[in-house]
């Protein structure tokens, strides 16, 4: 059995490392091999001085001060040069406290894994206490290595190579455990690099990941998100890349990027900030997506189309 692969992005704020203090209890284990990397020496330094020393640090030697784009190289980077062709890694930002998973008395209950959850008479009251309950159960640094590997292997049986967790706080919208055709968040995922860039253009300046879930659904026809299954932090917080106005601007540019490229495939929707910064994924893994592969890769020769 390979180790599970995991590489943790930072750029050594000291209000973040909450992932590098969750996974502590790891180190040394023979089936898990974690790696940190940071922009440059300053930042391995301040990681040292902050107690992170545990695991291997590599600099990236991305410039400090890239802001806003920066996650896009740094995942770039990642795939290139800690990536190997044909095998798995895990990539996981700093800032995740802990992970939360449907408790063991449901996780399991189901046969079909494309099943939703049926928790009976447990939703709890209106506001849907008992429902949060089952399904904010806090997974330890073991349990999240587990669902890691069967992620792995979900994305081994569907022929895929990108997989991730939930990411919407309310369990509402994440009854169905295996969702194939969704989004891919980068704050934690799976992915088996096969010699295409991670970065698809020079115009994604930012949600390099929304056009990898892309990208993968149109050459692979299929990904893997685990709903049962999600990294909790703090949204836009001190020490990432910005905040939802700052993004702004590379937000719209990325989205009319991937909109132009895989025209058909999504539509761009209002997101939270009220602006028509954000899209849906149109296509379902099926019939329908089959049929729109094969006409964008006729209307794309020049593009790598795989297992068509």
């Amino acid at each position: 059995m390979n180790p599970v692969h995991i590489v943790i992005s930072t750029r050594a704020h000291p209000s973040r490392g909450q992932t590098l203090r969750l996974l502590r209890p790891l180190f040394g284990l023979p089936d898990v091999k974690i790696e940190v990397v940071t922009h440059n020496a300053g930042m391995r330094a301040s990681l040292i001085a902050q107690g992170h020393d545990l695991f291997p640090i590599h600099l990236s030697g991305i410039p400090r001060d890239i802001g806003i784009t920066g996650m896009v190289e740094t995942r770039d980077w990642v795939t290139n040069n800690l990536g190997t062709v044909g095998e798995w890694i895990t990539l996981v930002d700093d800032n995740i406290s802990h992970v939360e998973r449907v408790d063991p008395d449901h996780y399991g209950e189901l046969g079909d894994v494309d099943g939703n959850l049926d928790v009976g008479d447990s939703t709890g009251d209106e506001n849907g206490v008992g429902w949060r309950e089952i399904y904010g159960y806090r997974a330890d640094p073991a349990q999240l290595i587990v669902h890691i590997r069967e992620l792995i292997e979900l994305c081994e049986d569907s022929k895929t190579i990108l997989g991730g967790f939930g990411y919407l706080d309310n369990p509402f919208f994440r009854g169905k455990k295996i969702k194939r055709g969704s989004y891919v968040k980068g704050k934690m995922y799976v992915h088996k690099p096969d010699g295409v860039p991670y970065r698809l253009s020079p115009e994604l300046l930012i949600m390099s990941d929304f056009a990898k879930t892309l990208d993968v659904l149109t050459r692979y026809g299929s990904v893997v998100v685990n709903d049962w299954v999600r990294p909790v932090h703090e949204r836009w917080q001190e020490g990432g890349i910005g905040s939802l106005a700052a993004r702004m601007p590379y937000r719209l540019t990325s989205v009319s990027w991937m909109a132009e490229h895989w025209e058909g495939l999504v539509r761009i929707t209002r997101g939270e900030s009220g602006e028509d910064d954000w899209m849906r994924i149109s296509k379902r893994p099926g019939r329908s997506l089959d049929s729109w592969r094969a006409e964008w890769g006729r209307q794309h020769p020049d593009q790598p189309m795989f297992n068509l």
